[in-house]
């Protein structure tokens, strides 16, 4: 699953965005992790793996690799940890857990040294692969603040009890997010600002907004 973006809030005015954390406002810049456990190639794979970016060329001829990460690289959640897991191209590739010895911002994208590539051949060898994190080693939201990946799966509906489905999708469409609502009678397109989102349970799995099918 794809974390879409960093946390944020639904925006509090009109034609602002919610970060991707969403809120009802963006999240503050990631805050770094310590330096993980060693590394043990046995680990078992988290059943919450979410994933956070894709390697697209090596950066470098000492071991450097180029990440697009799945949101704006300055607050993308690479920036607060030391480890991730990794999987290679391959279909049906096992990901495999890997320290980051180093990582910076390059433009819009990051670069990072992974642990044993030590060369531009072994960086090479990693294009395509596919960075996930365990969602429970996300940076924790500030209040009133929401990672996308937690909100999609939740039910919607209006205060007067008119339900309009589950979120299947966050989408940015470079504007305000807008969370994309399914159910029998097709798609709803609803804002993610503080304008249409009244509250959000993640504990309960509800959305509840000031919305109507025919807006």
């Amino acid at each position: 699953m794809n974390v879409g973006s960093p946390p944020r809030r639904p925006s509090s005015g009109q034609g602002r965005s919610l970060p991707a954390r969403s809120r009802r406002r963006p999240a503050s810049p990631v805050q770094k992790a310590p330096l993980a456990a060693p590394v043990q190639s046995n680990e078992p794979v988290p059943a919450d793996l979410v994933e956070v970016g894709r390697i697209v060329d090596a950066y470098g001829l000492a071991g450097w690799v180029k990440i697009a990460p799945h949101e704006p690289a300055p607050s993308s959640v690479l920036r607060g940890v030391r480890c991730c897991w990794l999987a290679p191209a391959a279909a049906g590739s096992r990901p495999q857990l890997r320290e980051i010895a180093g990582l910076r911002l390059q433009g819009s994208a990051l670069v990072a040294q992974i642990d044993g590539c030590a060369d531009r051949d072994a960086a090479l060898a990693l294009k395509g692969s596919t960075l996930f994190l365990s969602r429970a080693d996300f940076p924790a939201t500030e209040p009133d603040e929401y990672y996308w990946v937690d909100l999609i799966g939740c039910s919607v509906a209006a205060g007067d009890g008119t339900a309009f489905g589950t979120v299947a999708a966050v989408e940015d469409f470079g504007a305000d997010p807008v969370l994309r609502v399914v159910d029998d009678e097709g798609e709803t397109l609803i804002p993610f600002v503080a304008a249409h989102v009244v509250a959000v349970d993640l504990a309960a799995r509800r959305i509840v907004v000031d919305w109507r099918r025919d807006y």
